[in-house]
């Protein structure tokens, strides 16, 4: 474990670490320094990524709704992040073509939001939750990327974000966006993902909306991917 983040855990004072995933994710040793430093330390796991992923919605009160996003491909599930946070909604994970049976029980909602495309969450998912739930309680929030997507699930749930921050981090690998989906859930800001330093044109639009019906005070970039320009141009739009 880096002393990056055990000086974190202590500048944030804190007494509890939760583990997700297994030993093949975060080893016993990281656990057991974490014990050692004085921490109660729980761990959630399981057997697969989709296993963990139940266990972490069995902890969730109170769930709203789903959002259902792909457990291979990690901008989906971090875009939606926030407003699952913001909506009380939980995050299923599923493979592509089939959904494990106890993740599909657990969908039976009134508001069901698959994210992704069809080569992200295939039709044949789709066409279950629809038979489980009724074609008026899920939807598809799509393009024909990542980034149209989010642009996509931002728009879709644009009455539940207002805030005077706008997070930005690289669509391309996870750590950043991880990192900015955290912080994003703190303020209820939405976290917009870039690709090499390309805005694409269904996120600008959203940005341009939501600097009008919002007073955008901050514009935080997360990592040092984005050049000073493609910072400057999303700025711009939200002002």
């Amino acid at each position: 474990m880096r002393e990056e983040v055990l000086n974190e855990l202590e500048r944030l004072n804190a007494n509890k670490v939760m583990v997700l995933g297994g030993p093949n994710a975060i080893s016993t040793d990281v656990e057991t320094k974490l014990q050692n430093k004085g921490y109660e330390v729980e761990r959630i796991a399981g057997t697969t990524r989709i296993e963990t992923n139940q266990k972490i919605n069995e902890r969730l009160k109170n769930v709203n709704g789903v959002l259902v996003a792909s457990s291979r491909s990690f901008p989906d599930a971090l875009g939606a992040a926030p407003i699952a946070t913001i909506k009380n909604w939980a995050i299923v994970l599923t493979r592509s073509n089939a959904m494990d049976k106890k993740s599909f029980r657990y969908l039976n909602f009134e508001n069901v939001a698959i994210v992704g495309g069809p080569g992200a969450i295939s039709r044949e998912v789709e066409a279950k939750l629809i038979d489980q739930n009724g074609k008026d309680k899920v939807v598809r929030l799509a393009g024909t990327n990542r980034y149209e997507t989010l642009a996509s699930v931002l728009n879709y749930f644009e009455d539940d974000i207002h805030s005077n921050k706008v997070l930005v981090a690289t669509g391309q690998r996870f750590p950043d966006a991880l990192t900015a989906s955290s912080l994003s859930v703190k303020s209820d800001a939405p976290l917009i993902l870039v690709k090499d330093n390309k805005i694409d044109p269904e996120i600008a639009a959203f940005l341009e909306k939501y600097g009008k019906e919002n007073v955008v005070e901050n514009l935080k970039t997360i990592g040092g991917v984005l050049s000073e320009e493609t910072i400057n141009d999303l700025s711009e739009k939200v002002k």
